[in-house]
């Protein structure tokens, strides 16, 4: 609860229930999985507002009982499913969910990436985190770090 409290950060992002159908919402989740993995890690918390309200994910739980008890197990296996789709690789990533108060909330914890840069194979596209925000790397700054952070690629600098 401390987290959700203070808001978004750097290493803290809220979603409310994403439905894949939504091609804006999936690509938002995408996004902030590289930015993440392209900086220090965070964690992605499903079923809260932007001003941090728990609206929790009961409100898209289907009425069918068969279809409920598969809910949590089908979310997930669409999460991972998106990101092998989009990402050029997978970070370390753990789904969990975590009740508050009366309410159910997803939980993605994104661990810094060990193979930067991460970025979307569909569009290309490479954000780091800033504060509250996913943004593109600055090309001298950002970009230059994640290559040097790890120097997994070989690369010793860019020249």
């Amino acid at each position: 609860m401390n987290v959700i409290r203070h808001g978004e950060t750097d290493t803290t992002e809220f979603k409310e229930c994403i439905r894949f159908d939504d091609k804006k919402k999936a690509a938002e989740l995408v996004k902030t999985v590289i930015s993440f993995a392209n900086t220090t890690g965070g964690t992605i918390f499903i079923g809260v507002t932007d001003d941090a309200e728990i609206e929790g994910i009961e409100a898209h739980i289907p009425h069918d009982k068969r279809k409920a008890e598969t809910f949590q197990s089908n979310y997930f296996s669409r999460i991972r499913s998106l990101l092998q789709q989009k990402l050029n690789r997978i970070p370390a990533i753990e789904i969990r969910h975590k009740r508050i108060g009366d309410k159910t909330v997803f939980i993605i914890h994104v661990a810094e990436g060990g193979a930067k840069p991460y970025f979307n194979v569909q569009t290309n596209e490479i954000f780091v985190r800033r504060g509250a925000s996913d943004v593109r790397p600055n090309p001298d700054s950002d970009i230059r770090q994640m290559m040097n952070s790890e120097n997994l690629l070989g690369f010793d600098q860019f020249d």
